[in-house]
């Protein structure tokens, strides 16, 4: 594998922007390219920056890993920020060869399905790796990187030397690493090929919702200003927000948090919730959390983000999808446009066109920052003449788990699902309470061990408020007749700690499977699922976690970003709960992967444009939408070989507007 890395300079703000955003822009220029193969290296130099390389030969050895199609040429977030670099920079400014899509291999895909965090230097200092210890680099490269620019010829040659060391880093990294799967592979090519296609936004609806926002948080900050006495002039200052509301309600239960051992206090979404569904709350209280809430809602940013990524050209925001981006269950991911937090209950296609109508004449909108957070999805939308076609499986987790079980308490929850039942509606049955929101948040909230706090906090998303003994009863009456979850749920965590036990040996809890490699990244458990997918957890061990009873399964932490100075790697603890949650979660990414591999490699009507949890989306010519719907129906309800007698379904709809039917 040939291994390469970029620094470059730009005024683009490449967070801000992206990095397809950032390489098609013309005042773009490459510093530095580092390559590495088998121990070999070179750096090719931008002659503007460094006339010492003018007229440099490229060395014979990385011309033929670039014209021999067999060797992969990899880079950390190569799909995010290298692969555009090399076309629309390097190779335009200094001839580097076109390379093919299906060369490029990115690292940090690799790191991902290995459990490992996506940063390189996180990853590298996770699993013990040669990763760089002065943190004074990244400053150098913002010297070098962001105008004005610092080109004195020491600091130049310090880029240089950084550069190559993150190859040095990333080769050390690779090593340590299983590669790819030809199967994850294929699933990496899938996201960057809808990644490459992008989804259309509604530029003129954005424009008008950012112009709204923007007035609203003024008012929303005159507000708090007001109230407070000039305590709290932004809906921003949470310490200040903290504060004042433990002025008025000392040692708040609602905002009580602790971190690692030690007593907190947060006015964080979760505390703002709790504290909003108390009716004796303070006014004054309500006024200023209320006020907070409102300015804190994230559709103010994911409107900017519209502006700032689409292409001007074709007003498509590209490059949104993360493979694999959630490490402990293989799930996609978002970055810049964040898809997978748009709010899911939204306006009608009438509706925004009433509401777009209203903005572009500036009227005033009642429930300005609700308003606009219910037109995010609203706001994609397929090109002139096209529509959209959106597909998502019924309670795919509900099904998922049961069928994951294997027993034979598990198939009478699935025989809901093939009678064409309802779910929630058979679990409030089985609870005794005559109402279909509360058996939904049963089912969403208990099915991974969860309990009172787990219900609670779904609850209020929902909208449902039961008093605690209440929950207690539901969950009583829940565990009780679905005896197969909690059967299934310590099965799992047994089969963990035999595969730790018995090295190489594989253990099985229903249709799931561990293995445990002593050798592998400091010891780790993979967690083997139908349909060829693997679950890592590096550095296992089992030990004494306080807070919990007798000795627990324990590994390295990969969501996490750890400082500079930490001395040790956070871990997390694998209990029964999660084990179940992040087998059934990789098993339904499984699903939606296969799915999206045969709409992407197969001919058919149809692109796919968007992928959110468990929803499809694809978007076709008018005149081709009801083949594409039947398409995509067809796709998403064959149940793939290893799923066999899954009850899958999905009745996909034709839009106008991604969001509600219609």
């Amino acid at each position: 594998m040939l291994l390469v890395d970029f620094e470059t300079r730009s005024p683009v703000d490449l967070k801000r922007y992206g990095g397809r955003v950032y390489a098609m822009d013309p005042r773009t220029e490459v510093i530095c390219c580092g390559f590495r193969l088998d121990g070999l290296h070179w750096m090719f130099r931008n002659p503007k920056l460094y006339p010492q390389a003018a007229g440099e030969r490229w060395p014979e050895w990385v011309m033929d890993a670039l014209n021999d199609e067999h060797i992969p040429v990899s880079a950390h977030n190569a799909e995010g920020f290298d692969a555009p670099v090399w076309d629309y920079v390097a190779a335009n400014d200094h001839d580097f060869p076109l390379l093919a899509d299906d060369r490029w291999v990115d690292s940090v895909a690799i790191c991902r399905v290995n459990g490992l965090p996506g940063k390189l230097d996180d990853a590298a200092r996770a699993i013990g790796g040669m990763a760089r210890k002065d943190h004074r680099g990244a400053a150098l490269i913002r010297a070098c990187s962001i105008p004005p620019y610092d080109e004195t010829p020491e600091k130049l040659d310090a880029v240089v030397e950084y550069c190559a060391q993150d190859l040095v880093v990333l080769a050390d990294l690779l090593d340590a690493c299983r590669p790819l799967m030809d199967v994850e592979l294929r699933d990496w090519r899938v996201n960057r090929a809808i990644n490459e296609r992008g989804v259309r936004v509604d530029l003129e609806l954005a424009e008008a919702a950012v112009r709204y926002a923007e007035a609203e948080s003024a008012e929303i900050a005159a507000q708090l200003n007001q109230l407070t006495n000039g305590r709290i002039t932004r809906h921003t200052q949470s310490a200040r927000i903290r504060d004042f509301v433990l002025g008025h309600l000392p040692d708040c239960p609602a905002m009580v948090r602790y971190k690692d051992g030690v007593k907190k206090y947060s006015i964080d979404k979760s505390a703002r919730a709790e504290l909003l569904d108390d009716f004796d709350l303070p006014f004054l209280v309500r006024e200023v959390v209320e006020l907070t809430d409102d300015g804190n809602r994230s559709s103010v940013a994911k409107f900017q983000k519209m502006l700032d990524r689409a292409d001007p050209e074709d007003h498509r925001v590209r490059g949104a999808f993360v493979y694999a981006g959630a490490q402990q269950t293989l799930r996609f991911s978002a970055r810049g446009l964040q898809l997978h937090n748009f709010r899911r209950d939204c306006w009608s296609p009438d509706e925004v066109e009433d509401l777009s109508a209203r903005m572009y004449l500036d009227q005033p909108l009642d429930s300005v920052m609700d308003t606009l957070s219910k037109l995010l999805r609203p706001a994609l939308l397929p090109a002139p003449g096209n529509k959209l076609i959106i597909g998502d499986w019924s309670a795919i987790e509900a099904m998922a788990l049961p069928w994951l079980a294997n027993s034979p308490g598990a198939e009478g929850v699935l025989d809901v699902f093939r009678a064409g039942g309802d779910v929630y509606l058979r679990t409030a049955e089985d609870i005794r309470i005559d109402n279909r929101q509360i058996g939904k948040v049963t089912v969403l909230s208990l099915g991974y061990g969860g309990a009172l706090g787990a219900f609670q906090a779904m609850a209020r998303n929902y909208g449902v408020r039961l008093e605690d003994d209440v929950v207690r009863a539901i969950v009583t009456r829940w565990r009780r007749v679905n005896g197969w979850a909690p059967d299934f749920w310590y099965a799992l965590e047994r089969a963990a700690r035999r595969a730790i036990a018995r090295p190489y040996e594989i253990q099985t809890a229903g249709r799931v499977r561990y293995v445990y490699y002593p050798q592998h990244l400091g010891g780790s458990l993979l967690c083997l699922l139908p349909g060829d997918t693997i679950l890592t957890y590096p550095q296992v061990r089992i030990e004494e976690v306080e807070g919990r009873h007798g000795r627990a399964i324990t590994a390295m932490k990969a969501s996490f970003t750890a400082k500079a100075d930490a001395t040790e790697w956070p871990r997390t603890t694998l209990w029964h709960g999660l084990l179940a949650e992040n087998a059934t979660q990789g098993f339904c990414a499984w699903l939606l992967r296969e799915a999206l591999a045969r709409l992407e490699l197969e001919d058919g009507p149809g692109d796919v444009v968007s992928d959110v949890h468990d929803e499809i989306v694809l978007e076709a010519p008018a005149a081709l939408a009801y083949a594409a719907r039947d398409r995509l129906a067809e796709v998403m309800n064959t149940v793939p070989a290893a799923a066999e007698w899954l009850p899958l379904k999905a009745v996909p709809t034709i839009q106008d507007r991604y969001g509600k039917e219609g």
